[in-house]
């Protein structure tokens, strides 16, 4: 995986996106710096991962949105976030 993203990296990318957490984090203790986006949704337990590595984190509720904010207070940061809105396709993100 990280061969790949330095494989697109040197091709133009600017932005990396993975599945899981820990896949975020691989890259970033493999020296990858640029934004990490995390696809799918965060589930409790994750926030530490999210905030002290930087990555950016889905939010598609509230109570997300109140998780990750406090672990980033929790170390004096600011959470990067993605919010996710239900545009009418029935799957996930608050409400417009």
């Amino acid at each position: 995986m990280l061969s790949a993203a330095r494989t697109v990296l040197g091709r133009g990318a600017d932005t990396l996106g993975v599945t899981h957490p820990d896949e975020g984090v691989a890259l970033r203790e493999g020296g990858i710096d640029v934004p990490i986006l995390i696809f799918r949704p965060l589930l409790p337990g994750e926030e530490d991962d999210m905030v002290r590595y930087e990555l950016t984190s889905p939010i598609s509720s509230f109570e997300q949105a109140e998780r990750l904010s406090a672990e980033a207070q929790r170390y004096g940061q600011k959470a990067v976030a993605h919010i996710k809105i239900e545009t009418g396709m029935c799957r996930t993100g608050f409400l417009p």
